[in-house]
């Protein structure tokens, strides 16, 4: 009888224990410093995320703002002058929407864009002009002052930083990604390169960036980090004249490195994500295709080259003069072997028997090889030289790391004036001896 009240009291006791730490946990909160760290840590990690992930890729010819339902008429933000008026640009803000446009364009379907000079922008519609300058007016000096060759006139007044980089960026034929939170920027400089622009812009709102190829990420230098060109991002492309299903399809026959396509219910707005290179691709594509010309019954479709360049490939196309026949290539298109064909469902076969001819399918011959030099070196390390590329010629050149016998390294050849000297040779069609020729130069000017 002992024993087992013993046991009654034992039980009784671990029950009271249990039940003290039960309601010690639930009434446990963290120390408020220690909370307020998780917090930051927290919201940090967020923060960041959401800059890599999440980033509006420019340039944009067309912005959708913020909306704003006390918005104005059109207003001149901002000009970008070249030596050639026909490359001029400007920013144009009207109501919700802002608008990098050069002359020809057409703002709002209804202004046709007439001249853009330091000071103003010329609208026209039917009979009717609009002047847009009283915003932005140039000092006397940059007024009339001439650029230099390549150089550029760049003046914003409180003009979204995202269409400065934008404006930028389409006069540079790059992309950019901004990081921060947009700020109003105004801002002048005259005859300058256009880097050197872009560097004065950042710098003047103690921004800095980083550049890889033909993308720029701006921001503050805190966050700026070469890596961000190998990180996943998700951005949003509205489209106009093509449909969200036409760019995905477009985008997978094309081998985009684009990690998730998602369309929305909306036919004319896609989700992608990816690197900024395979982003930058596809507003490529997107700027080729999302045209009023496209609306019309089309087909798209890629073409394989084997044997010739995508450069190539669509200059000599041309000369078969089909009407309403249209090619896109890529960067650096003469090395390329990928082209873009739009046609008529119609005239697809013929494209197709066209670009095979040209690129020597199908034919009962091949084109005859020939041994051309590609490349010199003097001096007695010339042969050295060239054999260290050669060795990266066979590396990067389809075709030669097949057949590495085609290029070989000539023997001693004297010039007119005593110097020695040996050539780089190539064996093969003209078409790859010009490829491998234009290699070479890329090598030598990167």
């Amino acid at each position: 009888m002992v024993r087992k009240n013993n046991s009654y009291k034992t039980i009784l006791k671990i029950c009271i224990i249990g039940a003290f730490i039960i309601l010690s946990l639930s009434i446990w909160k963290p120390m408020p410093h220690i909370e307020a760290a998780l917090d930051t840590y927290n919201n940090n990690v967020q923060d960041q995320n959401r800059q890599i992930e999440e980033q509006e890729l420019l340039a944009q010819t067309e912005r959708q703002k913020n909306l704003n339902p006390f918005a104005g008429p059109l207003k001149l933000t901002g000009v970008l002058i070249t030596n050639n008026t026909s490359d001029n640009l400007a920013i144009v803000e009207s109501n919700n929407t802002s608008y990098i446009v050069k002359q020809g364009d057409i703002i709002a379907d209804y202004w046709a864009v007439e001249k853009i000079d330091k000071s103003s922008i010329v609208l026209k519609a039917g009979d009717r002009q609009l002047i847009l300058g009283k915003e932005l007016s140039a000092n006397i000096e940059n007024e009339r002052a001439q650029l230099a060759p390549s150089n550029i006139y760049l003046s914003v007044k409180d003009s979204d930083i995202r269409d400065v980089l934008s404006i930028i960026a389409i006069h540079m034929d790059l992309n950019a990604i901004f990081l921060e939170e947009p700020v109003r920027v105004t801002f002048e400089v005259n005859n300058v390169e256009p880097i050197v622009a872009l560097e004065l812009m950042l710098q003047s709102n103690s921004f800095s960036y980083i550049k890889n190829k033909d993308i720029i990420i701006a921001g503050e230098l805190s966050k700026l980090q070469q890596k961000f060109f190998d990180q996943m991002m998700i951005t949003r492309f509205d489209l106009k004249y093509i449909s969200s299903g036409e760019l995905k399809k477009l985008i997978q026959e094309l081998g985009i490195a684009i990690e998730n396509i998602t369309v929305e219910e909306n036919p004319k707005s896609i989700w992608l994500q990816g690197t900024p290179q395979a982003l930058s691709k596809v507003k490529e594509l997107i700027d080729a295709l999302d045209r009023p010309e496209n609306t019309q019954e089309l087909t798209l479709f890629p073409f394989k080259l084997n044997n010739i360049s995508a450069a190539d490939a669509a200059e000599r196309l041309e000369l078969f003069g089909f009407d309403g026949v249209k090619t896109i290539s890529f960067n650096y298109p003469e090395f390329s072997k990928d082209l873009m064909v739009i046609c008529s469902p119609q005239q697809k076969t013929k494209v197709i028997r066209a670009l095979e001819g040209l690129d020597w399918r199908g034919l009962n011959q091949v084109p005859e090889e020939i041994t051309l030099p590609v490349d010199a070196a003097y001096g007695p390390n010339a042969y050295d030289i060239l054999r260290s590329r050669r060795d990266l010629l066979i590396k990067i050149v389809d075709g030669l790391n097949k057949n590495p016998n085609a290029i070989e390294i000539s023997d001693i050849l004297w010039d007119d004036e005593g110097e020695q000297y040996r050539l780089l040779l190539v064996k093969g069609s003209p078409d790859f001896i010009q490829l491998v020729k234009n290699t070479v130069e890329l090598i030598k000017s990167p």
